[in-house]
């Protein structure tokens, strides 16, 4: 068997010093040390064999062409074998970066992946250069395509977080040709200038890499996801579907960067073509209805509103007469200003539901998240306020209004909601309420919560404090609950006791439960909330916190009380970026924008 060199930090200084005496091989030369690779002498064989492996990263997009397009199979093999030999890692890496990295190349795809995650989400955008390294170096495209899209996702205009990360991407991608890295390069090469002739060519270079990579996506391993699968789903939705989630950001990426350059039409029409082909792509309608209406809302958000007049007038009746869709094409009309046709369109939706308390149900949840409170509120009354709505459509539209509504301030209403439902045929719902992780005892905690909150907006002071005795004082207790409890409370360190030890003994109890279910990201989260919001083991918190995030990539929730416990331990303006990607995933939850609005004025008075 050939032993082949690895590149070690002695080969990265022989390249290096190769590079500054002008001794790195033009482009000519380096295809023709790798052709070398299958001659016939063994001894010209492993002469190329070293010096390609001396050259490193700077042969790397040679060896990968070879590797996957050589007709020869000694060159392709021994290409395969160079690119493998070159490390991910880099002297400068955090030691967090080095263990993340520590033995990539062996693991199977979906570690990968998770690996990559990881990164991009460690302190002090500390794995950024390496994730833009995967881009480069990773052998397998589909690896390096997952990198690029989470990078890629990573940008919106105007972000004050980008520019930093863009020049560790840019460093870390320089001179790669591989369409992933190219797409990339553009794009940092469009967000960092205001000339117009640096951004038209950055453009049409990061469309032709957009096509590049449609053209050569991986095929999926199961359905394609909708509804931004890829962003609640993370590592599971990127393996699963690599190729539709990966190009989905892709082409968003580029739909965003031909807005931000004032290139309306063209991005609609690339919005449009993308929308016909989910319409006439041979799937199962269901899968067809949540592309469809993801893409829509999407638009809607992204200043391209205008695709409901151009919709293909051949569009499946099934697909466009959907409640989801049908909602979708609403907002599109809202966000163009069209009040009044969104609101017939909108009412068209309501009436198609009918009967079908599913598709209500799924209706409201994706109005929440698009921003359409009074059509999702409308929705969800209609399913809690009739008799005939199944148990299992009933308490999860109860659940998810009252939180709905809390989040809006109309905590009456909130604990109004829950009171009907647990007065509601208990045999029955009761159960059901169980399946989704709530017990009757913990809804009457909420319900006790609320009623707090509606209490405090009326400044009713002693209705407050019997309210959340009332969500503390059983055996399930209510952890916000808890946290405005510790808040009310003031006076001597006796006086505050009591709730000091309600906290404590929850923490207690937390604690045992994430020892006994170390996979239960809620409890994680929980405790780090708690912690973050009272008092406790700040570090532990974070800990605690990240690791609900590890499972769970982006989630909003998790995010915001990450960013707490950064607060906590006083990072404000770590807690400000955390709180923002929160908002990012959820621009309408009223509570993480008021959460952002807080840190941002705690690091203006701190002058940071």
């Amino acid at each position: 068997m050939m032993r082949l060199l690895r590149l070690g930090v002695a080969g990265i200084v022989g390249a290096i010093a190769c590079a500054a005496l002008g001794a790195v091989p033009a482009d000519d030369e380096i295809e023709a040390l790798i052709r070398q690779l299958g001659d016939p002498d063994y001894g010209r064989r492993e002469t190329a064999a070293a010096r390609l492996d001396a050259l490193g990263a700077a042969a790397v997009d040679h060896l990968l062409a070879a590797a996957e397009t050589s007709d020869d199979l000694e060159v392709a093999l021994r290409a395969g074998w160079l690119v493998e030999t070159i490390p991910l890692d880099n002297p400068a890496d955090t030691a967090e970066v080095k263990t993340l990295l520590d033995g990539y190349k062996s693991k199977p795809l979906p570690e990968r992946v998770v690996i990559m995650h990881r990164l991009l989400r460690l302190d002090d955008d500390a794995g950024i250069a390496p994730l833009a390294r995967i881009v480069r170096l990773d052998r397998e495209p589909a690896a390096s395509r997952v990198a690029a899209a989470l990078l890629v996702r990573e940008w919106s205009p105007g972000d004050p977080y980008w520019p930093g990360m863009a020049d560790r991407i840019a460093t870390a991608i320089s001179g790669s040709g591989r369409p992933a890295s190219r797409l990339l390069n553009s794009l940092v090469e469009f967000a960092r200038s205001a000339e117009t002739d640096v951004r038209e060519r950055a453009l049409a270079t990061a469309r032709e890499m957009v096509e590049a990579l449609d053209h050569a996506r991986p095929a999926d391993g199961g359905r394609a996801s909708g509804d931004d699968a890829d962003e609640q789903q993370g590592p599971v939705a990127m393996v699963r579907d690599i190729g539709a989630v990966t190009q989905k950001i892709f082409t968003r990426c580029l739909v965003q960067m031909l807005v931000d350059a004032g290139r309306v039409d063209e991005a609609t029409g690339i919005v449009r073509d993308a929308l016909a082909a989910r319409l006439d792509g041979g799937k199962d309608e269901a899968a067809v209805v949540a592309e469809v209406a993801d893409m829509l809302a999407w638009a809607a958000g992204h200043g391209v509103p205008g695709l409901v007049d151009g919709m293909p007038p051949e569009s499946p009746a099934g697909i466009v007469g959907h409640p989801v869709v049908r909602y979708a094409m609403a907002l599109c009309e809202r966000a163009g200003g069209k009040e009044t046709e969104a609101e017939r369109v909108a009412r068209s939706a309501f009436e198609a539901a009918g009967g079908d308390f599913g598709a209500r149900l799924r209706a409201a949840m994706l109005l929440v998240k698009w921003g359409a409170g009074d059509w999702a509120s409308r929705e969800y009354a209609a399913i809690i306020d009739d008799d005939a709505a199944p148990a299992g459509e009933f308490v999860l539209a109860a659940v998810m209004f009252s939180e709905f509504l809390h989040d809006r301030g109309r905590d009456g209403e909130a604990a109004g909601v829950l009171r009907k439902m647990l007065a509601a045929d208990e045999v029955n719902r009761n159960p059901i309420l169980q399946q989704f992780g709530r017990d009757p005892g913990s809804t009457r905690a909420r319900m006790a919560y609320f009623e707090s909150c509606d209490a405090a907006s009326r400044s009713d002071t002693a209705a407050q404090r019997l309210a959340l005795e009332a969500a503390t004082g059983g055996a399930s207790r209510d952890v916000d609950a808890l946290i405005a409890l510790h808040r009310l409370t003031e006076g001597s360190p006796e006086q505050r006791k009591p709730v000091i030890g309600l906290i404590s003994e929850e923490l207690r109890r937390m604690e045992e439960e994430i020892k006994q279910t170390p996979d239960d990201m809620n409890a994680c989260n929980e405790y780090a909330w708690l912690v973050a919001n009272t008092e406790g083991d700040v570090p532990k918190a974070i800990r605690f916190s990240k690791q609900s995030l590890r499972e769970s990539f982006d989630n909003p929730s998790y995010l915001d009380t990450l960013a707490h416990c950064l607060a906590a331990a006083g990072k404000v303006p770590a807690a400000i970026r955390t709180q923002r990607l929160a908002m990012r995933h959820e621009p309408h939850n009223r509570i993480i924008r008021l959460n952002l609005e807080a840190f941002e004025r705690r690091a203006a008075a701190a002058g940071e």
